[in-house]
């Protein structure tokens, strides 16, 4: 399965969001734009 990934950048936080080519599957995850969170 090929997977298509997106990044949202903010100040504070990131999203990324994971979706499957067919467009069915799909999640989206957020972290803290620390350390850490970029760690993740």
């Amino acid at each position: 399965m090929r997977m298509s990934v997106g990044v949202d950048l903010h100040k504070s936080q990131f999203t990324v969001y994971w979706r499957s080519d067919d467009g069915i599957t799909g999640r989206d995850e957020r972290y803290p734009t620390t350390n850490d969170g970029y760690r993740r």
